[in-house]
């Protein structure tokens, strides 16, 4: 495939581009979905079970009632590694130091040998600390103006998610508890489940319907 760039209205000598595809080629998504597929398949070689979070999901029975997971035989295990959307990938984990870092040299190896760089000035890492509080609301008690519409479009999200197919991991994540989590005595920490249930009680909507 040859090229020419055009510099004030005058074209340049073509030449030949090597890399890549014509813009709007509809070979574009799918050289990109077989790339990531294969990188993602050599990322799973080395990874180690410890260094993901592991998840126990059980798709029957209400999602507000966490004792359904305490049945061995009915629920499933599964662990998640990396949740990739377009470009970006996340790559979760228990500890920053330790199963974060060798993750992370890990896919950083798995696109280097594919071709593609990973841009580590794009790259965060974003710690999560749960309020462990009793008494703490997760929804601001303002019902009205940009907290509505927030409220609506997670209440969409959530129904999208329900309506999923059983074999999606949103839908596994949505109806699961970690493997290694314990319920503290007192005030417990936050789960999504637990925002959920508040938004339907601001929303009127019975929560044992789910």
């Amino acid at each position: 495939m040859t090229a020419k760039v055009v510099v004030g209205g005058h074209e340049s000598d073509p030449f030949m581009v090597n890399v890549g595809v014509k813009q709007g080629c509809v070979l574009a998504p799918v050289i990109f979905n077989l790339i990531l597929v294969a990188v993602t398949l050599a990322f799973h070689s080395g990874i180690l079970t410890e260094d993901n979070v592991g998840l126990n999901h059980r798709l029957d029975g209400s999602l507000f009632d966490i004792r359904r997971l305490q049945a061995k035989s009915k629920i499933s295990s599964e662990y998640v590694f990396e949740l990739q959307y377009a470009d970006d990938a996340a790559l979760p984990s228990h500890t920053a130091d330790g199963g974060l870092q060798r993750n992370l040299n890990r896919i950083c190896e798995a696109y280097r040998r594919a071709g593609p760089v990973v841009n580590v000035k794009k790259t965060d890492v974003l710690g999560f600390s749960v309020f462990t509080g009793g008494t703490r609301s997760l929804v601001p008690r303002c019902e009205a103006g940009p907290t509505l519409t927030v409220m609506q479009r997670q209440l969409r999200w959530i129904g999208h998610v329900i309506r999923m197919q059983s074999n999606r991991l949103p839908r596994h994540i949505l109806y699961s508890g970690l493997q290694h989590d314990q319920r503290t005595p007192g005030g417990q920490k936050k789960r999504f489940s637990d925002h959920v249930k508040a938004i339907f009680k601001k929303c009127s909507v019975p929560p044992d319907q789910l």
